[in-house]
């Protein structure tokens, strides 16, 4: 039962009690007593296992429940904001990729922008064995290679060492008719893409 509720069971303004609480700082302290008397009765109570013990540590929980309260699970805090399957990519490590990691890493532009070359030509490698040859790729798949392929020629190498030819891999694959229309012209450095899919990007 509420302090407020408690107050009408006996007829008294609760807004009268909680002045007089304030008021009174022996009639406060008397109220506090009271509380405190009951706390430990209930524990008493509890600990015993003694008739109504259940309802007792019902009420301590909701009553008291930054003491009582049952910890059945684990408390989670997180920010919660639009899911963006990059973001956990991003951190997850290559070896721990599902097949629906590869599958959804098609298109990311963050991993691009954020990895290392080492880290693009493993996930090259990661595509070529769950997709097969590049003859078998689709042309989606063959557009994001070209696009791994691309910034791997931008990266900067802090060894001198060359990047991985990955460009050369796609532009060998067989020509495959238009599967839609273009029209329009390609950008420039896009002919590896057009060779491959028949398309431009």
């Amino acid at each position: 039962m509420t302090e407020e509720q408690a107050c009408l069971r006996v007829g008294i303004n609760h807004g009268s009690f909680r002045t007089a609480r304030h008021r009174s700082p022996e009639f406060d302290t008397a109220i506090r007593e009271i509380h405190a008397r009951y706390l430990d009765e209930s524990i008493d109570v509890i600990e015993k296992g003694g008739r109504g013990w259940q309802g007792r540590a019902w009420i301590l929980e909701r009553r008291h429940g930054d003491q009582f309260r049952r910890n059945t699970g684990m408390e989670v805090t997180a920010h919660i904001g639009p899911f963006n399957a990059a973001d956990v990519l991003i951190r997850k490590p290559l070896h721990a990729w599902t097949t629906n990691d590869v599958e959804q890493s098609v298109g990311a532009w963050k991993l691009l922008k954020k990895w290392p070359r080492e880290q693009l030509e493993q996930l090259f490698s990661l595509y070529q064995s769950h997709w097969g040859p590049t003859n078998d790729w689709t042309d989606e798949q063959l557009e994001w290679g070209m696009e791994i392929g691309r910034s791997l020629t931008e990266v900067k190498d802090d060894r001198g060492e060359r990047p991985r030819e990955i460009l050369g891999e796609l532009t060998s694959c067989e020509a495959r008719p238009l599967d839609y229309p273009t029209n329009r012209e390609p950008a420039d450095g896009c002919v590896a893409v057009i060779c491959c899919s028949g398309r431009s990007v």
